[in-house]
């Protein structure tokens, strides 16, 4: 993340996403004894889950605007501080002109991210395709392979949208609620 967290909006969008998680019957984020990374980690996916489902008008609007805020927008963040980076300081040299460079747009994109597209339009996927399609899929967009991580984020995921009724896992199987 290269944008800091402001702990006060974080706590009050965890606690308001949590509220709604709980009117729709789905796991609560965990706070107590977690890490923020993990915390944070947990609330994106959630984010993520509603948006994928085109449910984002169930969300409040703090949730809303802590993920557009530091979320969101983090692909973005990246590419101005490093374009800030690589740009020399100047000091007491004479200024030069500064060539406009077109900004290669961001793809890469998350490992959730890559699950929720592998999944959408399906009607049933085994877990091990889901990995290996998800992964796949990852990397294509700018990522770096690592099948441990892409069934972490299945696990993950599996937590959030089975309550939810998005999906149902039937032994190996993972079933799309259409």
């Amino acid at each position: 993340m290269s944008k800091k967290i402001d702990g006060k909006k974080f706590k009050i969008a965890v606690k308001s996403l949590n509220d709604v998680l709980v009117a729709d019957k789905a796991e609560k984020i965990k706070v107590v004894g977690v890490k923020k990374e993990e915390v944070l980690e947990s609330f994106t996916t959630s984010v993520q889950g509603y948006i994928d489902n085109d449910k984002v008008s169930d969300l409040p609007d703090e949730v809303i605007d802590f993920y557009n805020e530091f979320i969101a927008d983090d692909s973005a963040d990246d590419s101005a501080e490093e374009e800030k980076e690589k740009a020399p300081k100047e000091g007491k040299k004479k200024k030069e002109k500064k060539e406009k460079k077109e900004k290669a747009p961001s793809t890469k994109i998350t490992r959730e991210t890559s699950i929720g597209l592998v999944l959408k339009g399906r009607k049933s996927i085994t877990i091990e395709d889901l990995i290996e399609k998800s992964d796949d899929l990852y990397v294509k967009k700018g990522g770096t392979s690592n099948k441990s991580q892409a069934e972490r984020g299945i696990k993950r995921m599996i937590k959030y949208l089975v309550p939810m009724e998005i999906i149902t896992v039937e032994g190996e199987k993972i079933i799309v609620s259409q």
